[in-house]
C-alpha cells in the first residue's frame, strides 16, 4: 500500500503528482496531536523526516500507519532555505 502525503492547506491533503519534490519512504511512527498527525518518515539516505499533516474530518481519508510507503509531495512555495549552522566559537 502506497499512500500520498502533500503539503496541508485548509485541512486538505495537497498531492502534487508530477512536482520534481518528491521522495518515497516509509512511515516510522505516527503521532496525534488533535487537530494534526505528525508522522516520522524514512527516506532514501537512510534519512528521517518529520511531516506534519492537518487531520480531516472526512471519513474516507486513509491514515498512514507505521510501516506504510508513502510518496512525500511539496510545492515549491512550501520550502524554506535555510542558512548554515555557524560553527561555535573555540573557548580559551
Amino acid at each position: 500500500m502506497s499512500t500520498k502525503l502533500g503539503e496541508s492547506q485548509k485541512g486538505e491533503g495537497v498531492v502534487h503528482p508530477n512536482s520534481p519534490l518528491s521522495l518515497h519512504g516509509r512511515v516510522l511512527d505516527a503521532h496525534y496531536h488533535g487537530a494534526v498527525t505528525r508522522y516520522e518518515v524514512e527516506v532514501e539516505g537512510p534519512q528521517r523526516l518529520t511531516v506534519t499533516l492537518q487531520n480531516s474530518d472526512a471519513s474516507t481519508t486513509q491514515h498512514p500507519r507505521p510501516g506504510d510507503m508513502v510518496h512525500l509531495t511539496w510545492s515549491r512555495e512550501a520550502m524554506v532555505e535555510l542558512e548554515p549552522a555557524q560553527p561555535e566559537p573555540q573557548k580559551a
